[in-house]
């Protein structure tokens, strides 16, 4: 058996090179098109069990009973998804190693193969509807956000290449991406950070802003059920549905927070095990007949919700564990990344989980010294 503590170098660089290559590099959307299977996870949680297998001697008694209730659940439940929970234990350990994570960032020539393929699958992935710029995994938003992390990963690297892939980025025409580049500029801004001094970071927890936007969700359905019954919804279809928030987009993806709820609330015991999918299907369809909403199937956009829908109450102890990873690394440096990504979440629903969650943090640990543009430029001249 290997032992943990020393060996903990080849567990970095392993853990580093299997979260690259299943965003980056394994062709996932590809397979997506033959294959039901979601392989790139599935390759990602075998490698985690594998380093459970081999320092299992090292493991504490928390880490066992976090590992016994995923399988409890998985059992309880009949969902093999739960199985991505694992990876949770093993990032909170690695975190304690930020030096040597950002040592071997720093100098390892994977970020160049990831930067390459993303360039590649760029090429493979274009149809010609103006979005140029794709990850491994195909998925526009999910591409914007795999290209946002691996700028951040190179910029104590290599700036330019940096730069060049943030610019990349902006290919993708994602909404969201434009937003993550719009939190780093504004939160780097010196009169921005300084304010942020004056407050403990801690109170922009993920658990406080998972909890504050769950309240401003679940509300937004209530305003647009209430708006809809009163006749003020614009069809999405409709031209004008550009001209205001007011349309029937919006309304499906609040409705289905209000859904989400109103069956947790009408059906707790559904809250150990989660909704499945012919069940949220038929809860949808009930609901939407008692409000008068039209029947449209959507799936929260939301990471929480999406993942209270699934998992039920082990999504509250997912985010604890999250954002106790989180505090450990967030600081006044990095936190234009860190709100960046929390978006991610709050408003598509990615990142923060399984290999995600391990790329943010990596992108975070890069992030958290006091980056200055213009003096790493005059030095990468030199």
């Amino acid at each position: 058996m290997f032992n943990f503590k020393l060996t903990k170098n080849k567990i970095i660089v392993f853990i580093i090179n299997l979260v690259l290559f299943s965003i980056y590099i394994f062709p996932t959307g590809i397979l997506n098109d033959y294959v039901s299977i979601p392989l790139d996870k599935l390759i990602f949680i075998l490698g985690v069990l594998l380093v459970y297998i081999l320092t299992i001697k090292k493991m504490s008694k928390s880490e066992i009973l976090f590992l016994f209730f995923v399988f409890i659940f998985v059992i309880l439940s009949g969902n093999i998804e739960y199985i991505l929970f694992l990876s949770i234990p093993l990032l909170m350990k690695l975190i304690k190693y930020k030096k040597l994570i950002k040592y071997y960032l720093k100098r390892t020539p994977v970020l160049y193969i990831c930067l390459i393929m993303t360039l590649i699958y760029s090429v493979i992935y274009n149809i010609g509807d103006g979005r140029m710029a794709y990850s491994a995994i195909r998925e526009i938003n999910q591409s914007g956000l795999a290209i946002f992390c691996l700028a951040c990963l190179l910029i104590q690297k290599n700036i330019y290449l940096s730069l060049i892939t943030f610019i990349l980025g902006f290919l993708t025409l994602s909404r969201s991406y434009m937003l993550a580049v719009l939190c780093i500029i504004f939160f780097r801004l010196s009169f921005i950070k300084n304010f942020l001094k004056k407050f403990n970071l801690n109170i922009f927890n993920f658990v406080n802003l998972t909890i504050l936007s769950s309240f401003i969700l679940y509300m937004l359905g209530v305003i647009y059920i209430y708006q809809y019954k009163a006749g003020n919804i614009v069809d999405s279809t409709n031209l004008n549905s550009k001209l205001t928030l007011l349309d029937t987009s919006n309304l499906f993806r609040f409705f289905v927070i209000y859904v989400i709820i109103s069956v947790y609330i009408s059906n707790p015991a559904k809250i150990f095990v989660g909704i499945t999918d012919n069940e949220y299907v038929n809860f949808l369809s009930k609901i939407s007949n008692s409000t008068g909403i039209p029947y449209h199937y959507t799936v929260p956009h939301n990471l929480f919700f999406s993942h209270l829908k699934i998992y039920g109450i082990f999504a509250v102890i997912e985010i604890i564990y999250v954002s106790n990873i989180l505090k450990k690394i967030v600081n006044e440096q990095n936190f234009g990344i860190y709100v960046a990504i929390a978006l991610y979440s709050i408003i598509l629903g990615a990142g923060l989980y399984s290999y995600w969650l391990y790329l943010t943090v990596f992108g975070l640990i890069v992030f958290d010294d006091n980056i200055k543009i213009s003096e790493m430029l005059v030095h990468n001249k030199s």
